[in-house]
């Protein structure tokens, strides 16, 4: 089958690189014909695990191929992975396809986040009497993780209008629908809404965790106990309930910023609004810890930062704790030496290699001369460093970890002053 694909974002890719492994090709709309996938692919933000090998593949394959605008007018099956603020954009390629096929079905399939309604906006774009057709796939791809989850989805929904479309997106998808997985078909309206309604369930959830991890040890309970019996509680579950210093991550925050927009708009709702203005404030807080340490003073100092990137798995810097925590210090003049397995170059990139901050590629050259360390993203591979080996690297043997991802008694019994997210002992 062949699929058109116009936009430059995450899930675009994506599906450029997975369908093109079943076998699809794909046309990649762009004005610069003469131009390489892969450097199209590299002009922009984009640092997804394993994205760029499958481009490459699907490229040498002849499955992945570029295409002009005016050349993909006459394609009757498009992909839409355009940004939240392309809305007109979208439409007036929508007009121009309409106009292109007058007699020819077309087949749409929505996967930008413009919000509630705007598949429908799309469909507007076409002739009331037109066959065609614009759905929606309400992916639920993280970053980090979006290519095992697009090419083996536990639930799908899609949102359409006509059988023979949903028919269409069966068949394009093929294989990568399993018999275990369950597949909602109901209106694109009702699809995008879903969209919103599982990235805020996610937030609330994390931020309610944020919340009793920060309670919890005001009241000098342990937040790793309480979280394990919430989730064993059955009408909860375990799954988001992992205090830390805060989510971050493009896609997803601005998916909670288009649903606390909603919510706000049509029911005078604050509530996520409120989840997102805490999140801020929790992302700060290992800097807050690290500065009351050193009695407000941290002039002169030099912090160590393991993991920058907003989670595991990614290289995404977008909306990390690293960055308001990297701020806040380089702004009480001390210098930071960071490490992350992916993230260093966008780090390098965001700095400017700014003079107090030093990347480096190697986690105990980062703590050597340090002041302290700060843990904010939770890598594997941090978990393999010996702790002694930490104290003995740093100046004072401080480590906040914003991830919780050492345990809290065998660090004090090491004369390490240890500061978790909801569990804090102080030698």
């Amino acid at each position: 089958m062949e699929l058109t694909i116009w936009g430059q974002e995450l899930v675009g890719w994506v599906a450029a690189a997975v369908l093109s492994q079943q076998g699809h090709n794909i046309y990649w709309v762009t004005e610069q014909t003469d131009a390489d996938i892969l450097s199209l692919l590299d002009s922009t933000t984009i640092n997804e695990p394993q994205l760029k090998a499958l481009v490459q593949e699907g490229s040498q394959s002849g499955n992945i191929g570029l295409i002009s605008p005016q050349q993909a007018l006459g394609n009757d099956r498009h992909l839409f992975a355009l940004a939240a603020n392309e809305l007109l954009l979208a439409k007036s390629y929508v007009a121009q396809i309409a106009a292109f096929n007058d007699d020819n079905r077309v087949h749409i399939i929505n996967m930008s986040h413009f919000g509630v309604g705007s598949s429908d906006d799309l469909q507007r774009q076409f002739p009331e009497q037109s066959a065609s057709i614009v759905s929606y796939f309400a992916e639920n791809m993280s970053e980090g993780e979006a290519i095992s989850q697009f090419a083996a989805p536990s639930a799908i929904t899609f949102g359409c209008h006509a059988s023979w479309a949903t028919e269409d997106f069966r068949a394009l998808l093929g294989t990568l629908i399993t018999p275990s997985t369950e597949f909602f078909e109901v209106t694109p309206r009702e699809a995008e809404l879903t969209k919103f309604a599982i990235t805020g369930m996610l937030a609330l959830r994390i931020g309610f965790i944020n919340e009793m991890a920060n309670l919890a040890e005001q009241l000098g309970a342990d937040i790793d106990i309480i979280r394990r019996s919430m989730g064993a509680d059955q009408r909860i579950g375990p799954h988001y309930l992992a205090p830390g210093c805060g989510f971050g991550g493009g896609n997803f925050s601005r998916s909670i910023r288009g649903l606390a927009s909603l919510l706000e708009r049509n029911q005078q709702s604050a509530l996520l609004e409120t989840v997102l203005e805490e999140n801020e404030k929790q992302k700060e807080l290992p800097f807050r810890r690290l500065w009351q340490y050193f009695d407000c003073n941290l002039k002169g100092r030099t912090i160590a930062i393991w993991g920058a990137s907003f989670k595991p798995g990614s290289a995404s810097i977008d909306g990390a704790p690293s960055i308001r925590c990297i701020d806040a210090i380089i702004a009480q003049g001390a210098h930071v030496q960071v490490h992350d397995p992916e993230a260093l170059e966008n780090v390098r990139s965001h700095y400017q290699y700014h003079p107090q901050v030093h990347a480096t590629d190697n986690k105990l050259e980062a703590l050597r001369n340090a002041d302290a360390l700060l843990l904010l993203t939770d890598w594997p591979e941090y978990l393999d460093v010996d702790h002694h080996i930490v104290k003995s690297e740093l100046i004072t043997p401080l480590i906040i970890d914003g991830r919780n991802m050492f345990d809290y008694q065998t660090m004090r019994e090491s004369g390490i002053d240890y500061f978790g997210v909801g569990k804090t002992c102080a030698n």
